[in-house]
């Protein structure tokens, strides 16, 4: 006469259910939350951690130098790190616009001492008593 299992769900002679030892490994074939065999297994891109870095970085110093255009797309690349290409894009883009926006600042810059010195300069040589 055949016994019925206990209520515990657990097989005569201690094995679970599915045929796995308690407290061993799955059986063969049904690996619970691990991937199934022979599937590919995920892929780890090692400059994940870098491109996020770079991508905190750029919104950082894009917001500092007043650049609204950096600071998007170091926004928007640390939202597309799942997309490695394009979130690298966005970083390469980021900093190619911040480095164009601190020369334009740079330029201002100069420009807005030189440019007086020049009028103050033209007007004595103008005058004559340089």
């Amino acid at each position: 006469m055949p016994s019925d299992p206990p209520p515990g769900g657990a097989a005569p002679g201690g094995a679970a259910p599915g045929g796995a030892a308690p407290g061993g490994p799955p059986p063969a074939g049904s690996p619970p939350g691990g991937p199934m065999p022979g599937a590919p297994a995920p892929v780890q891109y090692p400059e994940r951690s870098s491109l996020q870095t770079q991508s905190i970085v750029l919104i950082v110093v894009g917001a500092l130098c007043g650049g609204m255009i950096p600071t998007i797309l170091g926004i928007i690349a640390l939202v597309q790190l799942d997309q490695p290409t394009t979130a690298r894009s966005l970083v390469r883009w980021g900093w190619i616009s911040l480095i164009i926006i601190a020369a334009l600042i740079v330029l201002f810059l100069v420009a807005s001492f030189l440019v007086p010195s020049l009028m103050i300069g033209l007007m004595f040589w103008a005058d004559g008593t340089a």
